[in-house]
């Protein structure tokens, strides 16, 4: 399937599907590493991710709760969606999840 558009996530995508251009699963294509390539030591660590209610913001959130037991705050303007994603992360992988809706790009929600 070829790729279309530029920018991070047409990047992404591309150098996930490799040579052949297929399609991945991002959450499991993406490897959060360290300088010189250790493991990113975060297991009982909160780390805030934007933009979790879909796309790469969800599939880097479960990476880090899956790989590395890392809770998280989710954050984007879908409550519903932020609050499945939560619920599911807590039961698959024992983290803690908190939901912060909010709309980034609009003056005074950060």
């Amino acid at each position: 399937m070829p790729f279309r558009g530029s920018g991070p996530r047409a990047s992404l995508r591309r150098e996930a599907a490799g040579k052949r251009g297929e399609a991945v699963d991002l959450g499991r294509a993406i490897s959060l590493t360290g300088a010189m390539s250790e493991p990113l030591r975060l297991r009982g660590q909160w780390v805030l991710v934007t933009g979790a209610s879909s796309g790469l913001g969800e599939a880097i959130s479960r990476v880090l709760a899956r790989d590395h037991g890392t809770n998280l705050v989710l954050s984007a303007r879908r409550t519903e969606r932020l609050e499945a994603l939560a619920a599911s992360l807590r039961g698959e992988h024992g983290v803690e999840a908190a939901v912060v809706p909010a709309d980034l790009a609009q003056a005074g929600e950060a």
